[in-house]
């Protein structure tokens, strides 16, 4: 636990001290990178939506709530099927509290969020098992760096998030294809992991493509292109043309192992200016890794926001305590950046309290 903030250190606690020093006090941007996968459609893969056929309006309804404090093209805010809210609601709430600047970025969606965003020309991604799920990955990557490179020139520091649905299985897929080991390690938004569906949706990709576990661990791109998403190359090419420049907070969960591991085998010197940045219930999870995964090929510092809600007036934020959802829209690595910008003015239980405020006034209750 780092002491003056409430976070917590995963792995790597020299260098996590060292980018809380770092990042301390500093403004910030934060930038949502939002996709859309079939992988997510896929029945017991993804709790992103009330029902699988949803998932393409979760993302743009998570970058609406991020900028306009409502979702336009839904009613209401994304909600797993048990009734929790987006983790977008923490995420915002973050943000407004240190008033850090957002931008969103279109990696490829079925449904175009009804605000301003980036467009970096992908497509939405198709269902890993075809062995064909992501168009144009390197001309996408190259213009993510080029956008990330200027983003870099306007902060201190990014905190990039994303937001798609079935992200986890896509994130197993470029795993085994680059030949990391991650099979019952990549974590999940239902009550029960589904390691062994996930497992066997991955290697039904690997198959189509023609590909093997570790076929691909020089080519990144095919990777992506193979068994990816579209968020995965924008990430990335964000990340690359950033963090040559500026520190960079990855926030997210187990998805961003994938991300790392695609900067790794394209550009490892640039991690040395990155972290990860997630929520106390990713990293306590017993169901999943991230640590393990990560571990077995960069030395990246993980961090995680000692969020706790079990104290909420809210059933629908309580639940959190179960482990469902975990992490989601940068929701962990945005609470890490509003305490690191107020220091000691912000904590887990003011989070909290704005936190409920927000979640009160989008769900009508008092």
């Amino acid at each position: 636990m780092d002491k003056t903030l409430d976070v917590l250190i995963s792995h790597n606690e020299l260098k996590a001290k060292a980018f809380l020093d770092e990042i301390a006090g500093k403004k910030p941007l934060f930038i949502c990178t939002i996709a859309t996968t079939e992988t997510g459609k896929i029945p017991g893969i993804s709790a992103a939506g009330k029902h699988p056929e949803f998932t393409d309006y979760t993302p743009p309804a998570d970058a609406e709530l991020l900028l306009l404090g409502k979702c336009k093209c839904i009613n209401g805010v994304p909600v797993t099927p048990e009734g929790i809210p987006t983790p977008a609601l923490i995420t915002m709430s973050a943000l407004r509290l240190a008033d850090i600047p957002v931008v969103i970025v279109n990696g490829g969606l079925r449904v175009k969020p009804q605000i301003p965003f980036l467009e970096l020309g992908g497509s939405p991604g198709r269902d890993i098992r075809t062995g064909n799920a992501v168009d144009n990955v390197e001309e996408v990557i190259e213009r993510a760096r080029i956008a990330g490179a200027q983003f870099a020139k306007t902060a201190d520091y990014l905190v990039i998030g994303e937001s798609i649905p079935g992200g986890t299985t896509t994130a197993l897929g470029v795993l085994s294809a680059l030949g990391v080991k991650a099979e019952g390690k990549v974590s999940s938004t239902l009550p029960e992991n589904p390691h062994s569906l996930k497992a066997q949706v991955v290697r039904a990709g690997l198959a189509a493509a023609g590909e093997s576990f570790g076929s691909l661990a020089r080519n990144p791109f095919r990777a992506i292109s193979c068994v990816g998403d579209p968020m995965m190359a924008a990430f990335s090419g964000l990340v690359l043309g950033a963090a040559s420049q500026v520190p960079v907070l990855m926030a997210g969960g187990t998805q961003m192992s994938a991300v790392l591991a695609i900067v790794n085998a394209l550009e490892p010197d640039v991690l040395c200016n990155v972290a990860v940045g997630t929520t106390r219930w990713l990293v306590k999870d017993k169901l999943s890794d991230l640590k393990g995964i990560v571990t077995q090929f960069c030395d990246v510092p993980i961090l995680a926001a000692n969020l706790n809600f079990g104290a909420s007036r809210f059933s629908g934020l309580q639940t959190y305590e179960t482990g469902l959802v975990k992490e989601g829209v940068g929701a962990g690595g945005a609470s890490i950046a509003a305490m690191a910008k107020l220091g000691g003015a912000v904590n887990a239980d003011l989070l909290l309290k704005e936190i409920e405020r927000n979640y009160a006034l989008l769900m009508g209750l008092k």
